[in-house]
């Protein structure tokens, strides 16, 4: 069976896919929602963010991203003025996708408004990612539908108005582009469905690498179960060839946090030292019954189906069961993948589970078993838009598509009120190392063992001993440096952390080294009778070259992939031709 053979291809509904007016309408009402979804940050005016567990904490990190990358850092690592100057290695650790999307904002914006901006790119592409995945398959209400479901999901709510989880939104909400990119290259093979779905597979693990982690593990599991039914190992090659060539792109991130993740705190945390309390995963199964409409009692995060949500997913999931062997393999396939996730979503997050993440030490690094709502949430949508599928005629449809989605948006719009806060917005990353600003809840990115310092900005200065004149101790992102002048051998104590890698000093252009103090900050040891300039300045680490380099190569092997790809394509439509 080749590329082009028919019955490779998804099923269309004519009268739909030439309703013009019903594509229109959905497009529009796929803007609207979006909208609707982050209308509260649009409302902000400079100084006002909402009261959530993350606080003001995405802006700041925003406003140092941006800063980073006005500064030449296209992979941003070292944050030079978090903690009141003493600086952290928070984005040579910490997802940098949702920063990337929100940085194109304009800086002048309030920053709640920069990042609602972000948050409506992201909701488009979820709203469109499931478009995209029913559509071609089942309707344009059964899309619609879908899309509808998953931007009302009461865990929609929680990710940005509760938890204030930007970057887990922003994953979640790329995850069915990501599945539709997928099936459609394992279908039917092209450079568009394999540019798309390598390139987003890559995102999905740069905005947050948890939801990649479980994502990839259930979407090999299922290429496997798809490969071995079918016995069509074309599926299986084509699935993990875009997942390779996804995990490729990304090794720019991932490799620097696998390799360096020793210089950090971050250990401590994976050896139970850190979250081994209340953040440690097995405090955080949940009873599936008490998903559908009340709030788990154990948890101060409120995770829930909701009621309307599961009964539209109970009629999809009886709509599934009775037209199975009606449906082409295209359909069964797509309403397949929707049972596998919501399946092992739900299992992974009940204490039934707990022997499986017990003895998975990768699976513990998602830390939050309710985080798989995610998943499930979408699962849901998916097979929720199928309730629509067939559902009489056209007209009928339509309003019964309205009245769902009334259902859906009604409680989703009159919940979205967060209380308004009001903290001093920094025009400049400058101003923020004139307060203090930590990035961690934990301290689990401060450089390993160094303590947790609250220094007050407004003495922060050099220290010297024996001592020496010191003048113009200045911060920059990506320097540190101020002049001195000593009669006798001088050790410096700079207020800003020691890292082990990517930073270098030198005295009037003469390299020098660093070293760690007992508190973990920044030594330099100066000659005697000097005078002159320190100047300390960041570069990239060894492993985030390293990653760049993979991703590169990555990079270069897709477009072989592709270049192979459409000579494939042109010799089978050669030989049809000759052929008719």
């Amino acid at each position: 069976m080749t590329a082009d053979d028919p019955a490779t291809m998804p099923v269309v509904e004519p009268t739909i896919e030439h309703s013009r007016w019903g594509l229109t309408a959905s497009a529009i009402w796929g803007l609207v929602l979006s909208f609707a979804v982050c209308r509260t940050f649009f409302l902000a005016e400079h100084g006002q963010f909402f009261e959530n567990h993350d606080g003001d904490g995405y802006g700041l990190r925003l406003i140092e991203f941006r800063d980073c990358l006005w500064n030449g850092m296209l992979f941003p690592q070292w944050c030079f003025h978090f903690r009141g100057g003493l600086g952290a290695p928070f984005f040579n650790y910490y997802q940098p996708g949702f920063f990337y999307v929100a940085s194109l904002a304009p800086s002048s914006l309030p920053v709640a408004q920069q990042l609602g901006w972000a948050v409506f790119a992201f909701s488009m592409a979820g709203y469109w990612g499931m478009w995209s995945l029913l559509r071609p398959r089942f309707s344009v209400a059964a899309a619609t539908l879908a899309g509808t479901f998953l931007l009302t999901a009461p865990y929609i709510h929680t990710e940005l108005y509760i938890r204030g989880d930007l970057s887990e939104y922003a994953a979640m909400m790329l995850v069915p582009g990501v599945l539709s990119s997928m099936l459609r290259f394992c279908e039917q093979p092209s450079r568009r469905a394999g540019v798309l779905g390598a390139t987003l597979a890559a995102m999905l693990v740069m905005t947050h690498p948890a939801i990649g982690l479980v994502l990839y593990g259930l979407l090999a599991l299922f290429l496997s179960v798809v490969t071995a039914v079918d016995r069509n190992v074309n599926w299986a090659k084509r699935g993990f060839t875009l997942l390779a060539l996804g995990a490729g792109l990304s090794a720019v991130y991932w490799l620097p946090v696998f390799l360096e993740s020793r210089y950090s705190s971050v250990e401590k945390m994976w050896d139970g030292q850190i979250f081994d309390g209340y953040y440690q995963y097995s405090r955080h199964f949940l009873n599936l019954t008490w998903l559908i409409d009340r709030s788990v009692t154990n948890t101060p995060i409120p995770v829930k189906l909701g009621l309307w949500h599961t009964w539209v997913t109970g009629a999809g999931l009886l709509l599934v069961a009775i037209r199975w062997r009606q449906w082409s393999t295209e359909k069964r396939r797509v309403a397949g993948l929707f049972l596998f996730l919501l399946g092992a979503s739900l299992f992974l997050m009940s204490p039934q589970s707990a022997w499986l993440w017990n003895a998975l030490p990768l699976l513990r690094r998602i830390q939050f078993p309710w985080r798989l709502l995610s998943l499930a949430s979408l699962a849901m949508a998916g097979l929720a838009g199928m309730a629509l599928q067939g559902s009489g005629q056209r007209g009928w449809r339509y309003l019964g598509l309205g009245l769902l989605c009334g259902l859906l948006v009604w409680p989703a719009w009159t919940h979205a009120r967060p209380k308004q806060t009001h903290n001093p917005e920094p025009r400049s990353a400058s101003e923020i190392a004139n307060q203090f600003f930590a990035p961690d809840l934990a301290d689990e990115w401060l450089p390993r063992d160094a303590k947790s310092l609250r220094i007050n900005p407004q003495t922060r200065r050099v220290i010297a001993n024996p001592p020496a004149i010191i003048r113009d101790y200045q911060i920059q992102q990506g320097v540190l440096e101020c002049s001195l002048k000593t009669q006798q051998p001088t050790s410096l104590l700079l207020p800003h952390y020691y890292f082990p890698v990517g930073f270098s000093a030198t005295l009037n252009g003469q390299a020098v080294s660093i070293a760690r103090s007992a508190d973990g900050l920044m030594r330099v040891e100066v000659p005697e009778r000097f005078s002159g300039r320190l100047r300390v300045v960041w570069h990239t680490t060894q492993a985030k070259r390293q990653g760049a380099a993979i991703s590169l190569l990555a990079a270069m092997a897709g477009i072989g992939l592709l270049v192979a790809c459409g000579r494939q394509h042109q010799l089978t439509a050669a030989r049809a031709r000759a052929a008719s």
